[in-house]
């Protein structure tokens, strides 16, 4: 039986659209930059909020069946990512936003003024407020790089992806969690390409394990640059060019990687979850949900 056949889908998407709902009114009534700690409080009790839920729901369902939350961590031996392959294909992912600025190039101004224009919305002006007081600061690393990580992988790849497969096929479950993960984050493209690679370890390597490192190291790479490279002062920063040439390096080996990694680990259009996958459940049930 497969648990997730219990996990009403419908208060995913109340929570989301009450989450957004709530942000566009605290942007209009108040000044986000001015008012940092109310939104970053607004944003990790959404985080929390989200982190409980799914835990109740787990302990409900594993009421009835065997769910629990150690499934998302199974130990599996047998994938095909070497360590090696893995380093390169998290460069890549850090550096899809070149991949994101240079499509943006191509598209007209009104695009890019609007794409501008999220960059600097709700979740990115508390993340990267200029206010760098110990407790701003603790709270942007609390949010960006411990509860994010954590919440976005089970509740994007752990909890949708499972679910919406059993009313779905696998590939059109994936997509739609991808898109409401991009939806959630400024940078939409590489948010977009980011959120399909998590996707795609998670099913691969029946385990959230890697896209919960990844996300957490990409987070904390996004927060330790922000907090220590000044961008008003981009134009006399001066980079070594040991360092230009080990990035201009990183740049053709990861970019090509990235390629072959969707080609060959691309989704298949079918129906079953990753997690029946992992456990061997009741196939005849899945289809008939």
């Amino acid at each position: 039986m497969n648990p997730f056949k219990y996990i009403k889908i419908r208060y995913v998407f109340i929570l989301i659209v009450t989450f957004i709902t709530f942000n566009m009114l605290f942007d209009i009534w108040f000044d986000v930059e001015s008012n940092v700690l109310g939104a970053l409080m607004t944003q990790i009790g959404y985080q929390l909020t989200i982190i409980i839920w799914m835990l109740y729901e787990m302990l409900q369902v594993n009421k009835k069946v065997d769910f629990k939350i150690s499934h998302f961590f199974q130990d599996n031996n047998q994938n095909d990512f070497s360590i090696v392959y893995l380093f390169f294909l998290f460069t890549s992912l850090i550096f899809s936003v070149v991949i994101s600025s240079a499509i943006l190039q191509f598209m007209p101004d009104f695009i890019q003024d609007y794409f501008t224009r999220l960059m600097t919305s709700y979740e990115n002006a508390t993340v990267f407020s200029q206010d760098s007081s110990l407790i701003i600061s603790s709270l942007q690393f609390l949010s960006m790089v411990v509860l994010a990580p954590i919440m976005e992988e089970f509740f994007y790849r752990g909890f949708l992806i499972n679910r919406l497969s059993l009313k779905l096929n696998l590939r059109w479950a994936v997509f739609i969690s991808t898109l409401l993960f991009t939806i959630g984050h400024g940078d939409i493209i590489s948010s977009f390409i980011k959120g399909y690679a998590f996707s795609i370890l998670y099913i691969k390597t029946k385990s959230l394990k890697i896209p919960i490192i990844f996300h957490v190291a990409n987070n904390l790479f996004a927060f330790t640059l922000f907090k220590t490279f000044d961008a008003t002062q981009a134009d006399s920063l001066i980079i070594p060019d040991l360092v230009t040439i080990i990035i201009f390096l990183l740049l053709i080996i990861s970019f090509p990687l990235l390629i072959h990694f969707f080609y060959m680990y691309r989704v298949k259009d079918e129906k079953i979850s990753p997690f029946e996958k992992i456990f061997k459940g009741d196939d005849i049930d899945v289809q008939n949900e």
